[in-house]
């Protein structure tokens, strides 16, 4: 990413919104073993090449978690 990395990114943005929710898309099946900055424990991996209905499955995962009961 320029500029900077998706964790940088996602560190700075939840200092905005706590409450927000990451889903990380890599090459690289773990980036704490690459000399990259390791995930937040809230925060997602969906590692590359994936299929849309494997992306569209994990958007509704990342998405739905922290509903009540209920809501839409």
């Amino acid at each position: 990413m320029p500029g900077g990395s998706g964790t940088t990114l996602a560190a700075r943005a939840r200092q905005l919104r706590p409450d927000l929710k990451i889903l990380f898309a890599s090459g690289l099946n773990d980036s704490s073993t690459h000399g990259g900055p390791a995930l937040a424990p809230a925060d997602e991996l969906l590692i590359k090449p994936y299929r849309r209905d494997t992306l569209a499955s994990k958007l509704r995962e990342v998405l739905g978690r922290g509903k009540l009961p209920g809501a839409g």
